[in-house]
């Protein structure tokens, strides 16, 4: 299995590698929505998408649209990781295609 994270953070990204460096998937990195969708249409196996809502260029919910538009083979499991966290954010994450809904800053065990 592949795992992508999609975050304009650094940092961000960077607790998201640590997190999930060891649990037995292929880990890769995008710094904005468009190399992520770049990667995301070339995926030749089931892939976890870590994507940050709001990047320059597309944002998280924009490559969460445009995934679900794509076979569903291989599979694509989409987790939101953001900092918006009310109640219209996780909604709108959701009704995008987002799988699940995690609010910044994460707990590593939780995001894992």
């Amino acid at each position: 299995m592949q795992i992508l994270i999609a975050d304009d953070d650094a940092i961000s990204r960077r607790l998201a590698t640590h997190a999930l460096t060891g649990c037995g998937a292929d880990l890769s990195v995008a710094e904005d929505g468009n190399a992520a969708w770049l990667h995301i249409q070339k995926r030749r196996q089931s892939m976890v998408l870590i994507l940050d809502r709001q990047m320059p260029g597309m944002d998280g919910l924009d490559v969460c649209r445009r995934a679900r538009l794509l076979p569903a083979f291989p599979p694509l499991y989409i987790v939101m990781v953001t900092s918006a966290s009310d109640t219209a954010d996780i909604t709108a994450g959701l009704d995008a295609g987002a799988d699940d809904y995690v609010v910044k800053p994460f707990n590593a065990a939780e995001l894992k």
